[in-house]
Parts: structure tokens; sequence; C-alpha cells
């Protein structure tokens, strides 16, 4: 069994705006109290490869999980059904 694991920041760059319902969204963002991530594993006993991949966001569109398996397979063999994209790593 090999695995593999990943942590990167994806904080967007300041200023910008953020689509947060309970703030105006004219509203300009301009400092960071801390980071936001994406973490990743990758299990692969030989004959499959599972991703496993969680997001520090409140929500994202179904086109970001889609663009990512599209990814995974075209980069490094994930079938796209063995990719789980969601926030249930938040603890890596």
């Amino acid at each position: 069994m090999n695995f593999g694991v990943s942590k990167d920041i994806i904080t967007p760059i300041l200023p910008t705006r953020l689509a947060c319902p309970q703030y105006d969204r004219e509203k300009v963002f301009v400092d960071v109290h801390d980071d936001i991530y994406v973490r990743a594993l990758v299990l692969d006993d030989g004959n499959e490869k599972i991703l496993f991949m969680s997001f520090d966001l409140l929500f994202h569109d179904r086109i970001l999980n889609q663009k990512i398996e599209v990814y995974a397979q075209e980069k490094h063999g994930i079938n796209p059904a063995s990719a789980r994209l969601g926030e249930f790593l938040a603890s890596l």
C-alpha cells in the first residue's frame, strides 16, 4: 500500500470580495485572520488509487469537483468514481 498526502493554502489574493451571505457583497476584504487550505490523501493498493480531498470552504460549485476529477484521471490515473471530495479531512 502506498499513500500520499498534501496540504496547500488557497486563501484568495487580497483585496477581494467574498460570497458570504452575512456580509455586504460589496464589502472588500483586505486582511486575513487565518489562511484556508485544501488537503488531499491518495491511497494506492497497486490496483486502484483513491483520492480523498477536503476544502476549507463553506460551499463550492459542483463544477470544481468535476474539474478535479478530470485532472486526477488525466494526470494520475484516478478513476472519478474513486474521488471523494468534501469536508471530512479537516483534521489533516
